[in-house]
C-alpha cells in the first residue's frame, strides 16, 4: 500500500524542482510561449525520481518475481518504474553484494 506521508514529504521538494526548471526555461528565452515552456519543463531532467524508496523497492521486487504490477499503471508511472528497474539491474551488476533496498535507494535518488 502506498504511504500518504511519503507522498506529502516529496511535494515541496518536487514543486521546488519544477519551479527551478520553470525559471531556468523562462530565463533562457527572450519571448515566453507558455506551451513551449511547459513542454521544456516537462522534459527537463529531474534531480531524482519522485517516488519513495519503499514504494520503488516493492514494485521492483514484484517485477523481479514476475508479478504483473505494471499492467494497471498509467503509462508515465509505468515508464518511471521500468526505468528504475532497468537501472537497479545495471547497478546490481556493478555491486552484486548490495541488497535490493541499497540498489533502489541509489537509483531513486539519482537524476
Amino acid at each position: 500500500m502506498k504511504s500518504l506521508g511519503s507522498t506529502l514529504a516529496f511535494t515541496r521538494e518536487r514543486n521546488a524542482a519544477l519551479l527551478k526548471a520553470y525559471r531556468e526555461q523562462v530565463d533562457a528565452v527572450g519571448f515566453v510561449k507558455l506551451n513551449e515552456i511547459g513542454e521544456k519543463i516537462v522534459n527537463s531532467p529531474s534531480p531524482r525520481f519522485w517516488v519513495s524508496e519503499e514504494r520503488a523497492a516493492a514494485v521492483v521486487a514484484a517485477i523481479m518475481r514476475g508479478k504483473p504490477v505494471l499492467d494497471t499503471m498509467r503509462p508515465t508511472k509505468r515508464e518511471m518504474f521500468e526505468e528504475i528497474y532497468t537501472r537497479v539491474i545495471a547497478l546490481k551488476e556493478l555491486h552484486p553484494d548490495w541488497y535490493l533496498c541499497e540498489l533502489v535507494q541509489e537509483v531513486v535518488n539519482s537524476p
